[in-house]
């Protein structure tokens, strides 16, 4: 038992973090892409930076 408490004390979680990172990303993007061009001028985005304010904003957040 006190062997299993050592052994996830030291488990480094941040391939879980990464991964759910990658997939919120992922859905953020393609929920953007599907807009059409008019919807993203009404929120000043261009389809263009879409990848980039995604990752942005999910680094800061």
């Amino acid at each position: 038992m006190r062997l299993a408490g050592i052994w996830s004390a030291r488990v480094p979680w941040s391939p879980l973090r990464s991964l759910r990172h990658w997939y919120r990303e992922r859905q953020t993007t393609a929920a953007l892409l599907s807009l059409d061009d008019a919807q993203l001028k009404d929120i000043g985005i261009y389809r263009g930076e879409i990848p980039w304010l995604v990752r942005k904003q999910l680094d800061a957040g």
